[in-house]
């Protein structure tokens, strides 16, 4: 009866005008035919326990799903839009600099971008690192290999309000726990802002609220970088050394 009645709650969610207006477009066919009917017990489950998880993100700005006593990362990722503008490796893009760059001498634009404070807190964390662009790149990225392989475990997502209600519902689908945390200001507030923002116009930059930035993100590091690319995404080192010894 309760996973009724939180199923009835969701029906009343913003969630449902995100979806029919993206039904057809490329990410809402794969989310549909890939993650929903080919996983329907995992999707069934994912629906179930997503009505409590929206309350507390709207409410706090941010959400933690599985065990509380669970800690750790080995994933961390941040959105473009963190990006400044004039990002020297690009905005709408899977790069940033920082995480490239290992010790050698960065344009000064990069030591003040909030998206390579991200990226020193996945090296500190020994944690891949992820840039976030459009839903269909984080669809093929990340939550399609880990419906296949189960590579990541749990989480830390930094992304916009307004498309964090469906991040969230495609995330437990792909077997993700771990914390997501929204924007304070510079976000899209509407499905036209989220589908421009999908195509890489977001003129705009990000924020985090600054007492969740200390909570989630925390005090400056410089960490040696020690990540591999592996297609869109940073491998820690640390990890991919697991992967070669057959023991990930």
């Amino acid at each position: 009866m309760e996973a009724v009645v939180r199923v009835l709650r969701l029906l009343k969610s913003p969630i449902w005008y995100f979806s029919l207006r993206s039904f057809f477009t490329a990410y809402g066919q794969l989310f549909l035919w890939h993650m929903a009917l080919a996983h329907p017990k995992r999707f069934g489950k994912a629906l179930v326990r997503l009505p409590s998880f929206l309350t507390n993100l709207i409410r706090d700005g941010f959400v933690t799903t599985g065990s509380p006593k669970t800690t750790g990362y080995d994933l961390v990722a941040g959105s473009f839009c963190q990006k400044p503008f004039a990002c020297p490796a690009g905005r709408f893009n899977h790069r940033c600099l920082k995480a490239e760059a290992g010790s050698s001498k960065l344009p000064r634009i990069c030591e003040a971008c909030p998206l390579g404070r991200v990226a020193d807190l996945a090296a500190v964390r020994e944690a891949d690192f992820y840039v976030m662009t459009s839903a269909l790149d984080i669809a093929h990225d990340l939550f399609l290999p880990n419906l296949r392989v189960h590579w990541w475990h749990r989480g830390l997502f930094i992304l916009c309000p307004y498309s964090a209600q469906p991040f969230l519902l495609a995330m437990l689908v792909a077997g993700f726990e771990g914390t997501l945390v929204t924007f304070c200001c510079g976000d899209c507030r509407n499905y036209r802002d989220f589908s421009l923002a999908d195509r890489g116009v977001k003129p705009q930059q990000t924020q985090v609220a600054p007492h969740l930035w200390h909570r989630f993100v925390g005090a400056r590091t410089s960490p040696t970088r020690r990540f591999a690319k592996r297609g869109s995404v940073y491998v820690h080192l640390s990890r991919l050394q697991r992967v070669d010894r057959g023991t990930a």
